[in-house]
């Protein structure tokens, strides 16, 4: 046992050291290699190594100055290169550890730096075709070769394997490390040379301007010989030895001079800003032709890059091999998991990836497209190839080397499978940063186009130039939208901790302060195959309108704390999309045939191609229920815990802005692609349908629950500040659609019209909030609890409902509006109503709400079943385009006080929405041009006399021209009788719409129980007026009458006027407002009796009951109930020569209305009707629009009170004058911003400039230059003030 056990250290380091001899190790010491060829014919590659360094290449290398280069534009580049192999350490129970130690190992590469580009128009897909059919061609030469040279050897098929396997090399895993990796597409060198040497133009050529503005001001005040006329005093005293007074002293040769300085100042400043940019190297795909003289800065050198900050990927193998990835694909693809579709080619593994940031840009552009921190993805991605039949073939030539061409096999379809990427990537990232605008639009364009010629087909052949056959083309190719969803499948999430979303609103993507803002907490944004989701908490919107109408008047900045425009805790988003093709199945992305079809179809790409597309967006506000509320508001009283919405008149204007720019930019920006190309030939287009073409359908739906508006006015003495409503469940829905019809790719397109639209709101209080910081906290309190009360039974709705009503009592002064239920409804006969009621049901599903009986109603479901019956028209939708509104429970307290903020606010939301008026200058333009189109047009009717022209239009035409030519008095006697003449010679209405006598109904008002109450100041009471049920309704009437002969004789006092046989016809209009009132009684409550009382309502007023309740001592009865009847009625009619003036008739009915009150009473409501009702509105308030700050305009503003009559010269003239004011004001602004902006003004201000010196202007320092502008500003204002006193 000794001898053997000594023998055995002996054995084993004998066998160590034979195998150690065995194993060979190889070292490396390279500098300066560099190794090019020709990889295929027109396809040259060169790599460039620095240097190789490796004691042992089996353990690793280490490459210095790496750079790949493909036809002279470098691919891939880094400055130094660290490539491991580690192998893998195998347990001893494994039979083949020799085996497995030999064959599997792990591989890190590490890289201190990583450029790889994407060169100008560089034919990637024609360098891969290449050089794929040289290799081809390549294995063809060498197997012909092996056979010609070696005919007797011929190896088995058994002993290649055992071969091949021996020598296969496992990657288990596989390790990238990266410390700056940098991804771009370079930029076409005239574009961005013009676009970068354009802005310095701008920055520089901006002071040159004001300089010459100055020069040019200063020779005119020469020119009028005031005092500014004499520029210096050395000048002056020689003027009078000269004979020419505008050669010498403040001659124009000096002017002319100072001029000539500043344009060689200014390009001095140009060529030094030229110095200072550090030119970019570029990939080298334009070292030759026109662009090659055109060199970019780094900054601007790539349309688009990605950057990216400590990279460590990690990829492994998939377990279960190609079996795994099958069932991986099956998984996220359930077509694929149902027809059980083969697969040629598998390639995929599962990653991890993270990284310090990742960014990409676009440009030099202000803000990054995205950016963010700590990134983090544990994910897995396929790329498969779908198995297809036998294709037929094609013979083609390959030319490789000098002497060898093959004849190779070619698909003669040219329709191969695609690889298709199938991905579960979870992505993750600390904080987040996204932009877009309109700007980025053209770059988008570029992207695509720089894609396009990176993967469009092309003959690269420079040898033997020869015409390759192309498939023949008989479909059209994809969009982009179809190729998205044909490549593109999986489960993608972006999760981020915190971001910041910048949507520009200016056209400039270098814009930095005007621009929409939205900041979140934690956001989740999940995708899979049609369909979109978005949560997010405590988002925040805030806008910039403020800070837009303070540019136009001061350049201060605004004095204002931020306010956000929109708050709230949560926030969800979804997108449901839905397409639609030939095939009938838009999810089956396996267009090519199978291989059990055992031949190619004869449409691969039409069947896919989309014909019509359904988006279904749904936004949701919710407060938040992470903690009870109560808790809440005593740790954090001032934070919001509802949706809020600050929203003022301004802001209004300054979204809708925004919006025509998003959704309307101008053509040359959305239609960017389609222009022309510098060196590029225009090629045909595609022919598919644009997007908003196919889009058929459109459908949002936005639901808030516990949503406060708060109105916030401009000025601070505005009596609708404070004014705010509360929704305790808001939801709106709107939905386009083009129509009820099975669409295909040339069938006829109805536009995208509104079909339907629903809005609900439940629990509506509007109120003047004074004290917004006490009384939000009570409402969210009381709002929280009737919230959590919906799903209880009928008496705790009851104890809800006394709650609220009792914070109603205790709050008097703010109190405006009250209703349980509002809806308004309106749908088109175009809409299709099987999709839209199924979207509706969905919607109800998913948000649960209550139903109306059980929310609002106490227990008598008789009468709430009458009171909302479909025969009266309540929650009812017809399909007529009318407007039908139901309001249920409306309780409204009208005041002076709520008088006046209600009209500012419709005041302010008027001049809101209204269309901007055209500027005077283009009024008076048009007001010209017009004149002299008229006059024009007399005089050439002078000139040739009456026209001839037949006898029925000089019958026709006669009387209406003697009409007008008439005197005023039989003008006016003529409109006043046709009213009754038109009535007795009208005949039956034709072209008109109306069925009967029930006319076109435009809206409809259902209300249950209405209470109005009206408060009486002097009196001391108020007027409460209350109703079981009302219906207002407003239709409209349109007929063409005749109007008969025996109407022209009265009109021209002859009795033989011919008419002929066609008689003339006018439009004759009826518009008809109708209000129902039933069980209508009137109270009145005095004010001074009991202070504390509150406002006094009237309990629930049931249909059925015959007998009032008493309501309580304060309320003293007026009249009891009744019915009441109104009509109001315009009339309308005439045509171009023959105006009618409009008829207003009023009618008013109650046939059982008894009535019997007080003095008192009687004086309450007088006072209510002469003071309060039919008193004269206050008047108009300044423009909600205007700056506050800005003095000026306030002062316009009352001065321009006077109406004035259009069409008076000197007063169009005037403001005009004051146009021209205001532009030059607003140059003044931007100029002195522009200086300002200078850091030269911080060493200058000591400095003050003279007046009487001109070289000041040309050498003076920019802070100079800012002084004389804001003299020059005060000027302007001056001056504007006494123009704008003409108007």
């Amino acid at each position: 046992m000794d001898t053997l056990t000594k023998k055995d250290p002996t054995d084993n380091s004998q066998q160590e050291k034979a195998q150690k001899k065995r194993e060979s190790v190889i070292a490396i010491d390279v500098e300066s290699l560099k190794i090019s060829g020709e990889l295929a014919d027109g396809v040259e590659a060169m790599v460039h190594v620095g240097s190789i360094f490796s004691e042992n290449a089996k353990i690793g290398v280490l490459i210095e100055g790496v750079a790949i280069i493909f036809c002279d534009a470098q691919l891939f580049r880094s400055s130094r290169m660290q490539i491991s192999r580690i192998p893998i350490s195998v347990s001893d129970s494994l039979p083949d550890k020799k085996f497995q130690s030999a064959t599997t190992c792990d591989w890190v590469i590490q890289l201190r730096d990583a450029y790889i580009c994407l060169p100008f128009r560089l034919q990637l897909r024609a360098i891969d075709d290449a050089v794929e059919d040289t290799l081809r061609a390549f294995k063809l030469i060498s197997a012909a070769k092996t056979s010609v040279l070696f005919p007797e050897k011929k190896p088995s098929s058994s002993s290649s394997s055992k071969k091949s396997k021996s020598k296969s090399t496992v990657f288990r895993y596989i390790r990238l490390i990266v410390r700056d990796l940098t991804a771009e597409i370079e930029e076409e060198p005239l574009q961005g040379w013009l676009d970068e040497h354009m802005t310095l133009m701008k920055n520089v050529f901006n002071e040159s301007i004001v300089r010459l503005d100055l020069l040019d001001q200063l020779e005119s005040a020469k020119n009028k010989d005031s005092p500014k006329a004499k520029l210096d005093g050395s000048a002056s005293e020689n003027s009078n030895d000269s004979p020419d007074v505008y050669v010498d002293a403040p001659g124009m040769q000096s002017l002319e001079k100072l001029r000539e300085e500043i344009h060689i100042q200014a390009f001095k400043s140009y060529y030094q800003a030229c110095q200072k940019l550090s030119v970019s190297e570029g990939s080298g795909s334009c070292s030759s032709g026109f662009q090659s003289g055109f060199k970019m800065s780094k900054q601007r050198a790539s349309v688009m890059s990605i950057c990216a900050k400590d990279v460590d990927v990690s990829l492994s193998k998939i377990d279960g091999g190609d079996e795994g990835m099958i069932s991986f694909v099956k998984s996220v693809d359930p077509v694929c998991a149902k027809n059980d579709i083969p697969f040629s080619r598998l390639y995929g593994s599962n990653f991890t990836l993270k990284a310090k940031s990742l960014s990409a840009y676009i440009r030099d552009y202000t803000f990054p497209l995205f950016s963010g921190t700590s990134a983090k993805c544990d994910g897995r991605l396929v790329l498969a190839q779908q198995a297809t039949c036998f294709q037929p073939q094609v013979r083609q030539d390959v030319y490789v080397g000098k002497w060898w061409r093959v004849n190779l096999l070619r698909s003669a379809t040219g329709y191969t499978p695609p690889m298709k990427t199938y991905a579960d990537i979870p992505l993750s990232f600390q904080r987040g940063e996204v932009s877009f605008g309109v700007g980025y639009e053209p770059v988008f364009a570029d992207i695509s186009y720089a894609f396009t010629c990176a993967l469009r087909r092309a003959n690269l052949a420079k040898r033997w130039y020869f015409e390759r056959p192309e498939p023949p083309r008989r479909e059209r190719s994809l969009p982009w939208w179809d190729d998205m969803r044909n490549y593109i499948h999986g489960k993608f999430s972006l999760c981020l901790a915190e971001t910041m979303w910048h949507l520009p609103a200016a056209t400039s993507p270098y814009e930095k302060l005007d621009q929409l803002l939205i900041t979140t907490g934690y956001i989740e944004i999940r995708y899979v195959d049609g369909y979109v989701s978005l949560s997010s908490k405590c988002l925040k919107v805030y806008i910039t309108s403020l800070e837009s109408l303070a540019k136009k008047c001061t350049l201060e900045p605004p004095p204002h704390t931020t306010i956000p425009f929109l708050e709230t805790p949560s926030f969800f988003m979804d997108i449901a999309i839905e397409w639609g093709c030939d095939s009938g199945n838009p999810m089956d992305h396996y267009i090519f045939t199978l291989p059990v079809e055992g031949k190619p179809r004869d449409k691969v790409l039409d069947p896919f191609r989309s014909t019509s597309l359904s988006l279904k967006w749904s936004f949701s506000l919710k407060p938040s229920t992470a903690e009870p509320m109560e808790s809440k508001q005593k740790t954090q009283a001032s934070s919001n815990d509802s949706p809020t919405l600050n929203v003022g008149a301004h802001d209004l204007v300054w979204l809708s802005k925004w919006w025509n720019l998003f959704f309307l930019p101008p053509h040359k920006l959305r239609l960017f692609s389609r222009f022309p190309r510098f060196g590029v030939p225009r090629f045909i287009r595609s022919g598919n349908l644009p997007l908003d073409r196919v889009m058929t359908e459109q459908c949002i739906r936005f639901d808030a629950t516990l949503l406060q508006i708060n109105n916030i006015p401009l000025q601070a003495d505005d009596p609708a500040k404070g004014l705010t409503l509360h929704f305790t469940k808001l939801r709106l829905e709107i939905s386009s659609s083009r129509g009820k019809q099975i669409f295909t790719f040339d069938c006829k397109r109805e536009p995208l019209d509104l079909v339907y639209m629903g809005i609900d709101m439940h629990l509506l209080k509007v109120f003047i909030n004074n004290t917004p910081e006490q009384t939000s906290s009570k409402d969210a309190q009381v709002e929280s609890k009737s919230l959590h009360t919906k799903v209880a039974d009928n008496p705790a709705c009851e104890k809800s409902k006394t709650k609220t009503r009792s914070t109603e009592k205790s709050r008097d002064d703010g109190f405006f509006l009250y209703s349980d239920y509002f809806t308004i409804r309106k749908q088109a006969p175009k809409a299709d109503a099987a999709r839209l009621s199924a979207w509706q049901e969905d919607g109800r599903k998913k948000s649960e709400v209550t139903s109306f009986k059980s929310e609002f109603d106490g227990g008598d479901e008789s009468d709430d079943a009458q009171s909302g019956s479909d025969e009266e028209g309540f929650n009812v939708v017809v399909a007529d385009n009318c407007q039908r509104v139901f309001v249920h429970g409306l309780k409204i307290l009208w005041s002076l006080e709520n008088r006046a903020a209600i009209l500012s606010w419709v005041g302010g939301l008027t001049q809101a929405f209204q269309p901007p008026k055209p500027s005077p200058s283009r009024q008076y333009t048009q007001r010209k041009i017009l004149e002299k189109k008229q006059a024009t047009k007399e005089a050439e009717m002078s000139n040739d006399g009456a026209p001839n022209s037949s006898p029925l239009a000089s019958q026709s035409s006669d009387p209406l021209q003697q009409t007008k030519s008439s005197d005023p008095a039989s003008s006016i006697g003529s409109s006043k009788l046709e009213p009754t003449s038109t009535s007795e010679t009208a005949t039956k209405p034709s072209n008109s719409s109306d069925s009967g006598d029930e006319g076109t109904r435009l809206f409809m008002v259902n209300i249950v129980q209405p209470q109005f109450n009206l408060h009486s100041e002097e009196a001391n009471g108020r007027f409460l007026l209350a109703a079981g049920s009302g219906r207002v309704m407003v239709r409209s009437f349109q007929s063409v009458v005749q109007v008969g002969q025996e109407m022209f004789e009265k009109a021209l006092g002859a009795s033989n006027v011919s008419i002929g046989e066609s008689k003339p016809e006018m439009t004759w209009s009826r518009f008809e407002v109708s209000v129902m009132l039933e069980h209508v009684q009137a109270h009145v409550a005095p004010t001074d009796v009991d202070p504390g009382a509150g406002i006094q309502w009237l309990p629930k007023i049931h249909r059925r009951s015959s007998e009032v309740k008493r309501t309580g001592a304060l309320l003293e009865r007026v009249f009891m109930p009744c019915q009441m009847y109104f009509r109001i009625t315009r009339h309308k009619g005439g045509n171009p020569e023959l105006k009618v003036k409009p008829l207003k008739e009023l009618a008013f009915n109650s046939p059982d209305i008894t009535a019997g009150m007080t003095s008192r009473q009687f004086q309450v409501m007088m006072d209510v009707l002469t003071n309060l009702l039919f008193a004269r509105a206050p008047r108009t308030r300044k423009s909600n629009l205007c700056y506050p700050l800005d003095d000026d305009d306030s002062d316009i503003a009352e001065e321009s009170d006077a109406v004035v009559p259009d069409g008076v010269e000197e007063v169009e003239l005037a403001k005009i004058h004051v146009e021209v004011k205001e532009r030059e004001r607003k140059i003044l602004f931007d100029d002195i911003r522009i200086l300002s902006t200078s850091s030269e003004l911080s060493g200058d201000l000591s400095q003050s400039p003279k007046s009487d010196d001109s070289t000041s202007i040309v050498t003076g320092s920019k802070s100079m230059l800012v002084k004389r502008l804001k003299k020059e500003l005060v000027n302007v204002r001056n001056g504007r003030k006494e123009k704008h006193i003409l108007c």
